[in-house]
């Protein structure tokens, strides 16, 4: 199973687009991790993710800002481009199937400012619960329905 769960930071706003009359939310989380090398040096590194969600309201889009944390969980897949100057780069897609808001930009926790903390979820009968306190969002349709 190709399950992936990340907390990383919108790097910016999210957005809603229309493909075949189906609504998508696209966004990008970057997941930075920091820690110092042998010697002693503190090293950080950020990947990002692009990522794509197919819920049954878009609603959640307006709380999601650039800089607010996030955990999002979902299918996650390579995909090899070629920059402006010709150059071969590589990118992590994520087909998001749950997502939680965490906190806001400002470093204020959302939910807080009398707004939802968490997407509309739907969970099927069948999936198993993780430990954890989160509970995965799960969407309509297939992956075959995903623009990419």
């Amino acid at each position: 199973m190709n399950q992936l769960t990340i907390i990383g930071h919108l790097g910016k706003d999210a957005a809603v687009k229309r493909v075949n009359d189906r609504e998508f939310i696209t966004f990008s989380v970057a997941v930075t991790e920091r820690y110092k090398n042998q010697q002693g040096v503190e090293v950080e590194n950020t990947t990002w993710f692009d990522c794509i969600y197919s819920p049954k309201s878009t609603a959640v889009a307006q709380y999601m800002k650039k800089g607010g944390q996030v955990l999002v969980q979902g299918k996650v897949s390579a995909e090899a481009f070629q920059n402006n100057q010709g150059a071969w780069m590589a990118g992590l897609k994520l087909q998001v199937r749950g997502i939680q808001l965490l906190g806001s930009a400002n470093g204020g926790n959302q939910a807080q400012a009398g707004q939802p903390a968490t997407a509309p979820v739907q969970q099927p009968a069948q999936a198993a619960q993780p430990a954890q306190a989160f509970q995965p969002a799960m969407t309509e349709g297939s992956e075959d329905d995903l623009p990419f």
